[in-house]
């Protein structure tokens, strides 16, 4: 029987519910030691790069998450490092391009991957293998990015989840009240800017509208300038922003601009994260349901995915 993406990618969303803390269980993860952070460089390619940038940031910016691209640039930048690859299929040429070099210059090269007998596996000095079920299908990610990131928070902090199912069902109800529009902003601020780059990733992939992400102190600075009445704005504010996130949602309000607050929910960072990651996802999920929609963007249109493809594998 065929399963259409749309579907798919629900089946996947509905996964984290019920398995990421067996995952957790699953993982062979041991903490990084503070003093040897900034020995560490993480790099990653797309939900995985937003997955490996917050390994930097929950570390106090003492690891660092740079492109694969700029490692193949200038190699110097994991020069004696440990250089950790997130990559859930293990088959980005760039990611495997980077580990080749820092093969020859870096302390250590490791994979964290989903497929421990990828091309990224094969050529890396260890592999942290990533367990999860998913539906086999080709769609936009989900589960592969929320694995990612808790075993990115997993080398810098212990990782405890409480009742995912409560903060799943927040979310859904949250996200049953958004409508998007054909162009949207996601603004975060520290951790949770790379989950508005994830968030934005899922708009394109899924409903092929144009989305930016921005910081929310940068926002004010710049994209401000560029919204329309008709913009959908999402602010995703740490409890230490939620000041300034409000002020800026109350003046753009009181101008009729549409801007929604999604408040941290849960009772520690790891939980907060999570719940804003599976809000986008249902965000995205529940309004592909709205218009009816059976296939995400991406795989719709061919011609862009042959290009997408070529490019990254």
């Amino acid at each position: 029987m065929h399963v259409n993406t749309i579907d798919a990618f629900e089946q996947d969303v509905m996964y984290q519910v019920t398995d990421l803390k067996k995952f957790l269980r699953s993982l062979n993860i041991k903490k990084i030691i503070a003093d040897q952070h900034e020995r560490c460089v993480f790099t990653g390619a797309g939900d995985s790069f937003a997955a490996a940038l917050i390994a930097e940031l929950v570390s106090n910016n003492r690891i660092h998450c740079i492109d694969p691209m700029d490692i193949c640039i200038n190699p110097s930048t994991v020069k004696d490092r440990f250089l950790y690859t997130v990559s859930v299929s293990g088959n980005t040429k760039t990611n495997i391009a980077a580990v080749r070099i820092a093969n020859k210059v870096a302390e250590k090269t490791i994979a964290i991957t989903a497929n421990a007998d990828s091309r990224l596996a094969n050529i890396c000095d260890e592999v942290i293998e990533l367990k999860f079920r998913n539906s086999g299908i080709l769609t936009a990610g989900s589960i592969g990015f929320t694995a990612c990131m808790l075993a990115c928070l997993s080398f810098v902090k212990k990782v405890q989840l409480g009742d995912i199912k409560r903060l799943f069902k927040y979310a859904k109800r949250i996200a049953s009240n958004v409508t998007v529009t054909d162009h949207m902003y996601i603004i975060g601020s520290w951790v949770t800017y790379p989950l508005a780059m994830y968030g934005s990733a899922k708009m394109y992939e899924i409903l092929g509208i144009k989305a930016q992400y921005a910081m929310l102190e940068q926002f004010c600075h710049m994209e401000l300038f560029s919204i329309k009445k008709d913009d959908t704005i999402l602010i995703l504010p740490t409890n230490s922003d939620y000041k300034k996130a409000s002020e800026l949602s109350t003046k753009l309000t009181n101008d009729d601009y549409s801007v929604l607050i999604c408040k941290p929910i849960g009772k520690n960072l790891e939980e907060k994260l999570l719940y804003h990651a599976m809000l986008l996802q249902l965000i995205a999920l529940q309004n592909a349901k709205k218009q009816n929609l059976t296939e995400c963007y991406f795989v719709q249109n061919v011609k862009l995915r042959d290009v997408s493809s070529s490019m990254i594998y």
